[in-house]
């Protein structure tokens, strides 16, 4: 069983978009590189909207790629995206947010058509999943913590230029598969 912590090789996985355009919701069994996209532009949007902490950002996105590195990228069926990124947010708002998050009001901001999909129930059975797959261990470091060592090695942690570059640059990277091939620290 691999490490809960490495993702490498995910990407090499992922199953090649066909050339026509996927549904939002995409059908079928194993991740594509749109699929992914698809979540990780899931995440954003409810991070956005719930307005939370920017470290909350990068660990649901961990916790959204660990969770189909464990489980195994023609494995994941490709309905459950939308149930992944809403509860890799949830998750990880309860690691790093000062008030406990709300199901039903997560549920709540999905588009009409994913809110047909998604419930509170198999929110939790999916939440149960990931705790078993990951191990409890959601202990890892990510871009963020290894960008802002980085900077205060060099002596730029207190440019507010050169930080707000660094982060856009590491949020951009969690959308990308590509840099799923790289460890984050």
């Amino acid at each position: 069983m691999e490490e809960a912590f490495t993702t490498r090789n995910y990407f090499e996985d992922l199953i090649p978009n066909d050339g026509r355009n996927s549904p939002p919701i995409c059908p079928g069994t194993g991740m594509t590189v749109h699929c992914r996209s698809y979540g990780i532009q899931k995440i954003f949007d409810l991070h956005m909207k719930k307005e939370y902490k920017e470290e909350t950002l990068f660990i649901a996105a961990g916790i959204f790629d660990r969770f189909i590195n464990m489980v195994g990228v023609n494995n994941f069926k490709r309905q459950n995206v939308v149930h992944l990124a809403t509860i890799s947010v949830l998750m990880s708002a309860k690691l790093e947010q000062p008030i406990s998050p709300s199901f039903t009001r997560m549920i709540n901001l999905l588009k009409p058509e994913e809110k047909k999909n998604v419930t509170k129930a198999s929110l939790i059975d999916l939440e149960a999943e990931i705790l078993m797959n990951l191990g409890f261990d959601f202990n890892f470091p990510g871009p963020m913590q290894s960008m802002e060592r980085y900077l205060r090695l060099l002596g730029y942690d207190q440019n507010q230029i050169v930080y707000d570059m660094s982060f856009q640059l590491c949020k951009f990277q969690l959308n990308e598969a590509q840099f799923l091939n790289y460890r984050p620290s």
